[in-house]
């Protein structure tokens, strides 16, 4: 999900002269955050806008903060559909794998029963289907 989030900011970047630059860490925090009590681990990532003057004149203030302030939206829907998409995913793969198993066990219980008749001692086979 990172690498495709930061492919989509570097596309609108190429695309839009006014976007700002985007970073992004995995693991450690960026080296703006040296030397302060900033987490760092497996599970931790940092996103860091590099915003020009123009970002952050009068004009387009409000604007820029609303933008960067709505990301976390952004990010938790993206990530929830992420979700619910490999969870259908894994249960179509199941329902596969129920099938197939389904029709092994099917076969399986076609097998020849075979009686022996005691009184002429002759042995003669059936089929069974349960």
């Amino acid at each position: 999900m990172s690498e495709l989030l930061n492919y989509e900011f570097s596309e609108a970047r190429r695309r839009f002269d006014g976007a700002p630059q985007v970073l992004y860490c995995h693991k450690d925090p960026p080296r703006e955050l040296a030397g302060t009590d900033a987490l760092s681990g497996e599970n931790i990532a940092y996103i860091t806008f590099v915003l020009s003057p123009r970002h952050i004149d009068e004009k387009h203030r409000a604007k820029t903060i609303d933008l960067i302030h709505t990301l976390r939206t952004y990010l938790h829907y993206h990530i929830k559909c992420m979700k619910a998409y490999m969870q259908m995913r894994m249960r179509a793969k199941t329902s596969e794998f129920l099938k197939v198993l389904n029709r092994a066990h099917r076969e399986a219980n076609n097998s020849v029963v075979v009686t022996v008749d005691q009184s002429v001692g002759f042995a003669t086979g059936s089929s069974s289907a349960k």
